[in-house]
């Protein structure tokens, strides 16, 4: 099945590789940006570096499956066929940023404003974080539903705030009128009062794949999600 809608230069591209099925948190739903050039990495985009057996970006979308999260978003911009291709068995939802090259906020904009209205959160995932595991999501998604504060969970690893973060339906006009390359750092320090930090066993929410140095170091961890 396929719904497409136009605006503001985001085309929404629903595509799903088999039926939609409830999750076991229907309340909470992940959006992973996959859209940029990587142009840190060089030629190669690094979301298809492999990990083992598996892509980076294919790393992500296992966590957040084998998580409580109810369905996925994949934004995409850049090489968005070589994605497609990547993720051809996954049940995955498609969202096309056509603006990608701008910035950050628009793939946050195209992916937000493609959440069903009747989700209460979303985690802002970035595509390049193979580390993070179906546990740190779970820990975000019980603070988030236990806490009527938690409207932005901010994960933290020894007290460092990391990604991914969990949103609140509330501040999704926000996030969907991103541009540019702002992301939702300026929306979490002026939401202070909002903001609930989930603490986490895993320094995975602090470590994201930019560099070919920082993928080889990964490599040689044992392990590809901690």
């Amino acid at each position: 099945m396929t719904d497409r809608c136009q605006n503001n230069r985001s085309v929404f591209v629903r595509e799903t590789s088999q039926e939609q099925g409830s999750g076991p948190d229907p309340n909470v739903v992940a959006v992973i940006l996959a859209a940029g050039r990587s142009l840190r990495m060089g030629p190669k985009n690094k979301l298809f570096e492999k990990l083992g057996a598996k892509s980076i970006l294919h790393h992500v979308v296992a966590a957040l499956q084998e998580s409580q999260i109810s369905s996925v978003i994949v934004v995409l911009g850049h090489e968005s066929e070589r994605v497609k291709n990547d993720l051809a068995r996954e049940d995955v939802t498609y969202v096309m940023n056509l603006d990608y090259e701008q910035g950050i906020g628009t793939s946050i904009s195209a992916g937000i404003r493609s959440v069903d209205k009747s989700a209460k959160g979303a985690v802002i995932m970035l595509g390049d974080m193979p580390l993070i595991s179906a546990k740190t999501i779970d820990k975000l998604v019980h603070d988030f539903n236990r806490n009527p504060r938690a409207e932005i969970v901010v994960p933290t690893y020894e007290d460092q705030p990391g990604n991914p973060v969990l949103w609140s339906n509330r501040f999704f006009p926000q996030l969907s009128s991103l541009s540019g390359d702002r992301g939702g750092r300026l929306l979490i320090k002026e939401n202070s009062d909002a903001v609930w930090f989930c603490p986490v066993e895993s320094k995975s929410v602090h470590i994201d794949v930019d560099t070919s140095h920082d993928l080889e170091r990964l490599r040689t961890t044992d392990g590809f999600r901690s």
